[in-house]
């Protein structure tokens, strides 16, 4: 498996958060990023842990913009690859697209 460091933002769903009896917290969620022009969304598995990723996850929701600075690791072939988050940033919730008549 080989790593790459990586900034990425898009779009959170899938929010888990587990607390282990030693104490580690991990927060988790899929990120899909919208590509320009033709191209089908990307996305990939997110993971982090210790108390700053926490304070951010505890600010997201569904659907909501964020920001990751990490490290992708390549898994299965077909499996979404997997981004150990080094820091996430709450971006807020995304703008809701006009639509007109």
């Amino acid at each position: 498996m080989s790593r790459l460091s990586i900034t990425l933002v898009g779009k959170a769903s899938e929010l888990a958060f587990r607390e282990f009896e030693s104490g580690v917290t991990l927060a988790s969620f899929t990120l899909t990023i919208e590509p320009r022009g033709e191209q089908p969304p990307l996305g990939g598995r997110c993971e982090g842990y210790g108390s700053k990723v926490r304070e951010q996850f505890e600010l997201m929701d569904e659907g909501c913009l964020v920001g990751i600075i990490g490290s992708m690791t390549n898994g299965e072939v077909g499996a979404l690859p997997r981004v150990r988050i080094e820091r996430l940033e709450y971006l807020g919730k995304p703008l809701a697209q006009e639509v007109t008549a």
